[in-house]
């Protein structure tokens, strides 16, 4: 394994999936509000939710 990471670059190949941008774009505000300390770790949850509804998404 260490050889082929050598070989190409890649460690850990990322896993492909769609609507990363919508991911991103549905999460970061729930990040950015759990670490100012304006939300509790229900974000979490939510988080969950939006992102398996936005993969689910084609």
């Amino acid at each position: 394994m260490f050889t082929e990471a050598m070989k190409t670059g890649v460690l850990y190949p990322s896993v492909v999936y769609g609507n990363g941008a919508a991911i991103q774009a549905a999460v970061e505000p729930l990040f950015e509000a759990y670490f100012s300390g304006t939300r509790d770790d229900d974000v979490f949850a939510e988080m969950a939710r939006k992102s398996k509804d936005l993969l689910a998404k084609k």
